[in-house]
């Protein structure tokens, strides 16, 4: 596990881009994003002064935002409620997730040190390894920001139920190593 830490934070230093989108000032972009001053974005979104983004949404000032959360949802699940303390294995990572209707989980006292590369949150069923778990939730790798005792909000992909899986991880894809994890439970 420690060679595998080693080698994801050595790819870290190799500064891989993240095409077509922009950064500066230390933000992340994929799929079209921009992102300033730390700010991360994904599939269109844009986020200035550590704000984030996913699926067109936008924030600024440390703020977070999001398309397609809780409003409007229709997918029942019997898991609404039910949450997972993440572990810390690497990089300071804890927190809780929280099953917060069928389309949507929400991180809460999120701490990470945004280290790592390609790093998200993955959720798995219980027997099935992270690396062939699914990915929600938009980029985490924020080298120049920690994340401290902060809240996201993450919409499930179309098709996803909470009722699937058992798990979730913060998990660098590169190098398929879990930086803290827990599994869910009733409240």
């Amino acid at each position: 596990m420690r060679t595998l830490t080693a080698m994801c934070l050595a790819m870290l230093a190799c500064g891989a881009p993240l095409d077509p989108g922009s950064a500066t000032a230390g933000g992340s972009a994929t799929a079209g994003g921009s992102a300033t001053a730390g700010g991360a974005a994904t599939a269109g979104g844009s986020a200035t002064a550590g704000g984030r983004a996913t699926a067109g949404g936008s924030a600024t000032a440390g703020g977070s935002a999001t398309a397609g959360g809780s409003a409007g949802c229709t997918t029942a699940s019997g898991r609404v409620g039910w949450y997972a303390d993440l572990s810390t294995r690497f990089h300071g990572v804890n927190g809780r997730v929280t099953v917060t209707d069928g389309c949507t989980l929400t991180v809460t006292a999120f701490n990470y040190d945004g280290q790592g590369i390609d790093v998200r949150l993955v959720v798995a069923p219980g027997a099935a390894s992270f690396s062939q778990g699914t990915e929600v939730g938009p980029q985490l790798y924020r080298p120049q920001q920690a994340w401290s005792n902060e809240t996201l909000i993450v919409p499930l992909p179309a098709g996803l139920s909470p009722d699937t899986f058992d798990k979730v991880s913060v998990w660098c894809v590169t190098a398929s190593v879990d930086f803290g994890s827990g599994s869910f439970r009733a409240p």
